[in-house]
């Protein structure tokens, strides 16, 4: 039996309290990350006897297993889905019980020795779990003590440093910009709703100024590159006397003019300070590249964006 599927199973068995004579039916519901099927049933320690567990997909494999087990005992795991339909007796039998799942916080447990909030198994977050599955094993320290439980306040700051590469706490809206950036850069993958509300809430909590832009950025790839390189060209025009344009960054001036009613005057400045900001904490290479960018475009008078600002290098941003 696999050694991850078998920590799962004992654990989830902890958590059954009434006394079963029977079998014990439980679907599996672990995405792509299914162990291999069993041919052969092994044995687990449950309710103070050995009862014989096999995982497997085949009718012909669970009859066998229930057959030879002592007065019919037995738990049966079965992958959810893949056109497996479980037989009817089978099922009939296993309804007097508790049928439980076996999830991702399952097997987050047996890979981490840490429990997990059941949020883990909720279909809002699903997807977004097993997109960072791997982040989220990575994220968990090696010395954590299994005593010490990921709580669900835990897994929404792992989720966000997956989907954003940022943790929001102690750090600045220019510096989360710049890493915003980097982030979008390297994975090119859409935040989904949960993420972006996620952000949201951890914006608003550590009082993160220009949250809204932020989130604008947050919402789609390659948005913080464009805010910044727009940014620093609307810069450059407000420098040389001329009515900055905001070019291909009109959706965000619709969402901060007409949705949060913000003079337009007042939406310029903040874009230009918060792309101008944000410079000193990217990746001198990237900085570099957004430099010459605006000069392409006439933006000449901002070729001092390329010397970092004393003492403030160490932001989020690395690329």
């Amino acid at each position: 039996m696999d050694v991850v599927l078998r920590k799962a199973v004992m654990y989830m068995l902890k958590d059954v309290g009434e006394l079963i004579d029977d079998l014990v039916l439980i679907e599996l519901h672990w995405g792509e990350r299914v162990p291999p099927l069993m041919v052969e049933p092994d044995e687990l320690s449950f309710q103070g006897a050995s009862w014989p567990v096999v995982f497997s997909s085949s009718e012909l494999i669970l009859r066998r297993t229930l057959c030879r087990s002592f007065d019919g005992r037995a738990i049966l795991i079965i992958p959810r889905g893949g056109g497996f339909e479980i037989p009817r007796d089978i099922r009939a039998r296993a309804s007097r019980h508790p049928q439980p799942s076996l999830g991702l916080r399952h097997c987050l447990y047996a890979l981490t020795g840490c429990g997990w909030p059941a949020e883990v198994d909720h279909n809002g977050w699903r997807s977004s779990i097993e997109r960072h599955f791997d982040s989220l094993l990575d994220s968990v320290d090696a010395t954590r003590l299994p005593s010490m439980d990921v709580t669900r306040h835990d897994l929404e700051l792992k989720l966000v440093k997956a989907a954003f590469g940022f943790t929001v706490g102690g750090h600045t809206g220019p510096q989360l910009l710049a890493g915003l950036l980097s982030q979008q850069r390297r994975s090119g993958e859409r935040a989904t709703e949960l993420e972006r509300s996620l952000l949201q809430g951890q914006l608003q909590m550590h009082g993160v100024g220009q949250a809204d832009i932020l989130l604008w950025a947050a919402k789609e790839p390659g948005r913080a590159e464009l805010l910044v390189r727009t940014g620093m060209m609307m810069g450059a025009e407000q420098s040389a006397g001329l009515v900055p344009n905001w070019g291909e960054l009109n959706r965000l001036r619709t969402h901060l003019v007409s949705g949060r009613k913000m003079l337009d005057t007042d939406a310029i400045a903040r874009v230009i300070a918060l792309a101008k900001d944000a410079l000193p904490f990217l990746h001198h290479a990237t900085r570099k590249a957004l430099v010459v960018d605006a000069e392409r475009f006439g933006a000449a008078n901002w070729e001092s964006c390329r010397k970092p600002v004393h003492g403030r290098h160490g932001g989020v941003g690395s690329g």
